[in-house]
This record gives C-alpha cells, sequence and structure tokens, in this order.
C-alpha cells in the first residue's frame, strides 16, 4: 500500500506518484512521512491538524503543497531544505511554527505569517529565498534567528502591536534595507539586523 496509516496518523508514504492526495480522515502527519520522496505536490484533507518533525524534510521535488485550514501545528524541520518548494500559504487556524521548519527552501519567495501564530522556532525560516515576508495584524513577537540569511528579503514591514524582535531575527539578510518598525516594539535583540544594510544604515 502507497500509504501506513495507524489511528489516524500517516506514518509513511512509500507510493511511487509524484502528485499525492492524502486519504481523508488522516489527522497527523508522521514524524518522517515523506522524508526525502521523490513527490512534486501534495494535498492534504481538511482532517489534518498537525505535521510532525521532518514530516517532508529533503523533499527536493516538492514544489506544492495544499495546507488543510484546520492545520495547528508545523514541527521542527517539517519542510526542511524542500528547494523546489514556492507556492504555500499558511492558514489562519496555525499556531505553531517549528525551529528550521521551512530552512533552506531556496524557492520559497513569499509567506504570510497568520496573527495565531504564537510560536515561531529559531531559524525557521532561515537561508530560505524569501523576498516578501508579511506578519498578519495580532503577532506580538517576532523570535531569535527566525529569519536569518534571509539573502533576497529586501523589505519588511512589522505590524503594531509587536513588542518584541528576538536576537538576530534578520541576522545576515544581506539584502534588507527597509524596515518599518513600530512605537509597540519595546526591545530590539543584540544583532537583530546585524549584517544588513539596514543595519547600517541605523548606526
Amino acid at each position: 500500500m502507497d500509504f501506513q496509516i495507524r489511528d489516524g496518523k500517516l506514518r509513511r508514504y512509500s507510493g511511487e506518484g509524484k502528485q499525492v492526495v492524502v486519504p481523508d480522515g488522516v489527522e497527523t502527519i508522521g514524524v518522517s512521512a515523506f522524508e526525502g520522496c521523490d513527490v512534486t505536490s501534495v494535498q492534504l484533507p481538511d482532517s489534518v491538524k498537525v505535521i510532525e518533525r521532518s514530516a517532508f524534510c529533503d523533499c527536493g521535488e516538492l514544489t506544492r503543497i495544499k495546507l488543510p485550514p484546520g492545520l495547528t501545528t508545523i514541527g521542527n524541520c517539517a519542510f526542511v531544505r524542500c528547494r523546489a518548494l514556492k507556492d504555500i500559504s499558511l492558514p489562519a487556524s496555525l499556531t505553531s511554527i517549528g525551529e528550521a521548519a521551512f530552512a533552506a527552501c531556496k524557492s520559497l519567495e513569499s509567506i504570510t505569517i497568520p496573527s495565531a501564530v504564537k510560536e515561531i522556532g529559531r531559524i525557521a525560516f532561515e537561508d530560505s529565498g524569501l523576498k516578501s515576508l508579511t506578519f498578519a495584524p495580532g503577532t506580538t513577537r517576532i523570535p531569535a534567528k527566525a529569519f536569518r540569511s534571509c539573502e533576497q528579503l529586501e523589505s519588511v514591514s512589522i505590524p503594531d502591536g509587536v513588542t518584541t524582535i528576538g536576537f538576530g531575527a534578520f541576522e545576515d539578510c544581506s539584502a534588507l534595507e527597509t524596515v518599518v518598525i513600530p512605537s509597540s516594539v519595546v526591545s530590539i535583540g543584540n544583532g537583530a539586523f546585524k549584517g544588513t544594510p539596514f543595519e547600517t544604515a541605523r548606526t
């Protein structure tokens, strides 16, 4: 069988198909379920709430994945090194993005962080291809090193209501020239903009 499913968790995809539709009823995409697979697109059913650690790690040909509207959690390294991934929309239900979840996703050019997200792990988008980054109203914190080394990111508008920008949050974003920082920000961590043209302009 292409799908190894037990107790609502997809534990492993072993099929040869490159365009995958995960069966309805699956609630969790398990640890390393698709790791290293040659899939190009994945459609998840509305029943999926959690994507666990390394679920799609090293899926180098994955260009598109449809995330369901009820998804709450994207685990650590869930999409790390999915270098072809360029089309993904984070649902409004999402509350947690794990460490290195989208790190080294070189083709990922745009992302909007939903306001329900309360936790973003370190280096979540490190070394990705982001050119456009949007935070939905309601965001309160930008965590440490979350967007480090996004070398194509040129501008960021931080929404009113954010109070903290973590250390190294945008470190080594070598093209980052424009950052709009609202008056609500009361704490900017060490090196938050280190190695950026913006940091040079501030000093």
